[in-house]
């Protein structure tokens, strides 16, 4: 009786998973969709207060495909997350810094190869004084190319600019 009613239950509710509503099929900006394109691991070079370092950056798309989920230095204690989506159709961007603070992006500007995005608000960080990521510049190279200007913000004002530029990493045939 007990695997009678335990079957009864598993049928149930694989039935109310096969009924459920899936979401409807929507379309994405053009912008929006060169982000999903970048999708897998990225290796390349950051520039930072005249430091060169290696960097490893992985693209990966989540949500149903609404949103890119960018890591900056995976597995490392530098791990930072952004996280694309749209907002009312306009590329939108939040960076989960080591800063420990949030801001957000939108893009502002953008060509076929260029999208410069601009602060639009944050958490757990004052504009006008703490250190933040304000503006991002991305410069698409190919398809395999891709270059980051990171702008940070002190005080109000730029106190820092970190120049990376990734190359789609080879992936291995096993």
């Amino acid at each position: 009786m007990k695997i009678f009613i335990l079957s009864l239950i598993i049928s149930i509710f694989s039935l109310s998973l096969a009924n459920a509503e899936k979401p409807a099929s929507k379309t994405f900006s053009p912008e929006f969709n060169k982000m999903k394109a970048l999708s897998g691991n990225w290796q390349g070079k950051i520039k930072d207060k005249g430091k060169v370092s290696t960097i490893n950056v992985n693209y990966k798309v989540s949500s149903g495909g609404s949103s890119v989920v960018e890591t900056l230095f995976p597995g490392t204690s530098q791990e930072m997350v952004s996280i694309y989506t749209e907002v009312d159709g306009k590329l939108n961007m939040t960076h989960y810094c080591a800063l420990q603070n949030q801001p957000t992006l939108r893009l502002m500007n953008s060509t076929a190869n260029t999208f410069e995005f601009d602060y639009v608000n944050g958490q757990n960080l004052s504009v006008k004084q703490d250190a933040h990521m304000h503006s991002l510049k991305l410069s698409f190279k190919g398809k395999n190319t891709l270059l980051q200007q990171w702008t940070q913000f002190k005080n109000g004002k730029a106190v820092g600019e970190h120049n990376v530029t990734l190359s789609r990493a080879a992936t291995s045939n096993r």
